[in-house]
Parts: C-alpha cells; structure tokens; sequence
C-alpha cells in the first residue's frame, strides 16, 4: 500500500493527541508526511451582518490563526526524528475542509480522533461519521487513547458482499505493511436464519476469490442483536489492534434506508478504525 501524504485534522484535544500517536507511527512505517490540518469554525459561523463587524471578524481570525499556527508549530517540533510535518490553517466547516484539504494535497490516508455520538461539543468528533463516508481516501478514527507502538492483530468484518470483497485488497495490502495477524468475522445477527455449514461455505467462496496468500488469517462467525455491536465485541473480547472494513459512503435518504454498519463501529468502538471505499466507488467519485 503507497501512503506519502497523512492528513491529519486536529482540535488540540487529548482525543487528537491520542490519535497523533498513530499518525506518527503509521508515517514512520511509509515514510510518509504528515499533514497537520486546524479548521477554524468558529469565524465561519459568525456572522458579519450581526452583533460583529468586519474588522472584528479579522481580528478574530488573525487570533484564531495565529493561536493555531503556534500550536502546530510546537506539535511538529515534537515529532519524533525523521516525520516531516507541514500545517495547514483553514476557515470553514470542519467535515467539508477536511475532506477538501484530502482531495486538494491527493492525501492518501486521514488519521483523526472521534469522541463519537457522545462528542456534541468536539469540532472534530462530531464530524467523524461525515469525514468517513465522504472521504477520497481511507480513514482512521481513534477514540481514546491506546498502546500505539504497533499493529498486530487486525478484524476484517465480512459480509460477503461485491463491495466487501472490492475492498479486500486495500484492506489485506494494508495488513501486509504491517505483518497483521487477521481475524475476518461474519456477525449473523437474530433475525436471519444461518447454519455455521452455510456460513462456513460462504467464507470458502468469499475467500477463494481474494488473494490472501503469506497472511496468517482465521474465520470466525459471531452472533449479535446489530452487525457493528457484534463486531465491536468481537474485536474487544479477542484484543484486536485495528478493525479495518469497508464504508458504503452512503448519504442522503439512501442512507437512511438502509443504514450504516460502518458508522455504527466508528461511533461506539474503543479500537480504532479504518475505513476503505471501495475502487468502483472511488471511481465514481472522481468522475
């Protein structure tokens, strides 16, 4: 897998600075950039027409720039010997700058920290679910804050399906770099009527049209009430390093209507996430 640019948001939060630790692991890993990335919303939402005048909005973003030039500043002079920082300062909505900056340096993976459903007042958390499903290339959302010296044991959920197996060399190519040991899991949740024999012989399908050759892998089949709440349990309970799956990148009423397995884990699990789009849905958007 080819990263040299990691975009890599932040809101100077502890949540950021959790997820800095694998930003500059997974930098050191691709020798990659890491691209640091502030969003100043708040001189966006004011509103020059109100209480505010113009030279007051000025002020305020001159404040605003210089307070988080200073601090990204610091934060790359920290970066350990060899990662190579640059920082970027922008205006605007937090979920829409952060996909854009990706799009306009072509970055090749986003790292972020999510404080999920719960985050109301985290500018980056709260922008977590969007980012994911829009982004041009994968993302990694982290929660809290973990052991970040490695990557070993990685869950890939499964269901079967083209898009989950259009992902599937991003994903194993992924696990490669980092010589993971992988756990794919089908979750058959209450309502379906599945033997383990009919989920065995879809795993030998699934499998017999991937190349996973030189990966220490294992199937596992896991039985819950929702596909993300079985997954979350799954990788908790065998102490997984990084869950990486496959994102619809659905919006809108479609959305809606079929809901998001993907935003479900991203919200609610304490192991990071990467989510990768599928190629045909990366051609699509760029069309």
């Amino acid at each position: 897998m080819k990263i040299d640019k990691i975009l890599f948001p932040t809101d100077f939060s502890d949540c950021a600075d959790a997820a800095l630790e694998y930003a500059v692991l997974t930098a050191k890993k691709y020798k990659a950039s890491l691209e640091f990335l502030y969003v100043d919303e708040a001189t966006y939402l004011l509103n020059p027409m109100g209480p505010y005048g113009d030279n007051d909005l000025h002020q305020l973003s001159d404040n605003v720039t210089s307070y988080a030039d200073k601090k990204l500043d610091d934060t790359i002079q920290r970066l350990h010997h060899g990662v190579v920082g640059h920082k970027h300062v922008v205006i605007g909505r937090p979920y829409y700058q952060i996909v854009e900056t990706a799009r306009n340096i072509k970055a090749d993976m986003i790292i972020m920290g999510t404080h999920g459903e719960s985050g109301i007042n985290a500018i980056i958390g709260s922008n977590a679910e969007r980012i994911v499903r829009q982004a041009p290339c994968p993302v990694m959302t982290i929660r809290q804050k973990r052991d970040a010296n490695h990557i070993c044991r990685m869950l890939i959920p499964v269901d079967f399906s083209d898009m989950c197996r259009q992902t599937m060399k991003q994903i194993i190519a992924y696990a490669r770099d980092f010589a993971c040991e992988l756990t794919l899991v089908y979750v058959s949740v209450s309502h379906k009527n599945e033997t383990e024999k009919s989920i065995q012989d879809d795993f030998e399908r699934f499998l017999s049209r991937i190349d996973i050759t030189g990966v220490i892998y294992r199937t596992m089949m896991v039985k819950a009430h929702t596909e993300g709440a079985g997954i979350i349990e799954c990788a908790v309970k065998n102490e997984i390093d990084v869950i990486a799956m496959g994102t619809h990148g659905r919006t809108g009423l479609k959305r809606v209507l079929m809901g998001s397995v993907t935003s479900e884990v991203v919200n609610n699990s304490p192991v990071p996430v990467v989510t990768f789009r599928s190629v045909k849905q990366n051609n699509v958007q760029h069309n």
